[in-house]
């Protein structure tokens, strides 16, 4: 009998004791949340990669503008945007849209050139639009504008041909530009074969607003022609000898345009000293090369009041003219002093 209480009462201690460690086991036990794991230098490592990684992206975001932005003023000084004053532009100004460097048929060099007068009075966006579209498509190698300095740098990027700014007038051209001084521009048409241009703007709005009669005005012109006459020579002397043109806007008419049977009553007989000058230097007038006649093909490029004479002209050297022409432009030929261009074809030989 004792055994067996001694049995019992071992057993119930036993009992006690392991109930006793395994709560207060459990209790001493603390199970972390997640969420709230303390550091690890793992993590930090991570971290840090993440911020050189957005640190990295943001280095190129800022090295994509740059080069972005240079590559953009690259193309702008490439192609050599007019100064928004132009006072301070500087002469030959070669302005680059188009980088052209068109190569003409060597064996038979055609080359059709046109001269828009644009006048003095400044000519807003929409006639300067609607001109430069009617003439971008037609297929001129070269064009050359006479007028105000604003008239011809706005007709140069509205009709988006490669330009060079002289200081007698700008010449748009798709052939290769070789060089240009202040004065002439000289361009390779083919292999061996080079041809000048220049321009000379001697045209006065404010001699066709004057209310003269016919010998008043001839008179009021004719006091211009000396310094007319030495603007030419100054212009001549500074290109070579061989194949050039020059187009020419004065307020003086030509010789060969005056008779007294042309259907211009006012017209007799008489010298201008312009155009005869530049007969004696060689140079032949394109329009009257390639015309019957002034007495039925007078190319009026200018009508003003009683007025209506050919006062725009393209002069050349060393090519043969084969045709010739007059061209109404809306924007221009529709105002109160009426400007019309003038176009002429040329084979260089």
């Amino acid at each position: 009998m004792r055994k067996v209480i001694s049995a019992l009462l071992a057993a119930l201690m036993l009992t006690s004791c392991a109930s006793y460690t395994v709560d207060r086991g459990l209790e001493s036990i603390q199970v972390p949340v997640y969420g709230e794991l303390p550091s690890t230098k793992l993590n930090d490592i991570e971290a840090e990669k993440a911020l050189d990684a957005e640190r990295q992206r943001q280095e190129q975001e800022l090295l994509d503008a740059a080069a972005a932005m240079e590559e953009a003023i690259v193309a702008k000084e490439g192609r050599n945007d007019y100064p928004h004053d132009l006072s301070q532009l500087e002469y030959p100004h070669v302005y680059r849209p188009a980088d052209s460097q068109s190569v003409l048929d060597e064996a038979f060099t055609r080359v059709d050139v046109l001269l828009i007068p644009l006048g003095d009075l400044k000519l807003d966006g929409t006639r300067i639009t609607s001109m430069a579209n009617s003439v971008r498509d037609l297929g001129f190698e070269f064009i050359a504008l006479t007028g105000s300095l604003e008239n011809q740098t706005a007709f140069a990027v509205a009709l988006g041909m490669d330009a060079v700014t002289l200081t007698g007038g700008t010449i748009c051209f798709t052939p290769s530009l070789k060089s240009a001084t202040s004065s002439v521009a000289s361009f390779s048409l083919c292999p061996g074969k080079d041809l000048d241009l220049m321009v000379l703007d001697l045209f006065d709005d404010a001699d066709f607003s004057l209310d003269l009669d016919i010998a008043g005005w001839i008179d009021h012109v004719s006091t211009k022609s000396d310094a007319g006459i030495k603007a030419i020579d100054a212009l001549d002397s500074q290109s070579a000898d061989g194949q050039k043109i020059l187009a020419l806007s004065s307020s003086e008419p030509s010789s060969l345009d005056w008779s007294i049977f042309t259907p211009y009553e006012y017209r007799t007989r008489h010298s201008w000293a312009i155009s005869d000058h530049l007969s004696t230097l060689g140079y032949s007038d394109s329009y009257r090369a390639t015309h019957f006649s002034e007495e039925t093909d007078s190319g009026v490029t200018l009508a003003a009041g009683g007025i209506h004479e050919r006062m725009d002209a393209l002069y050349s050297q060393g090519l043969m003219e084969v045709s010739s022409s007059t061209l109404a432009l809306s924007g221009l030929s529709d105002q109160e002093i009426q400007r019309y261009a003038t176009a002429a074809t040329y084979i260089v030989p």
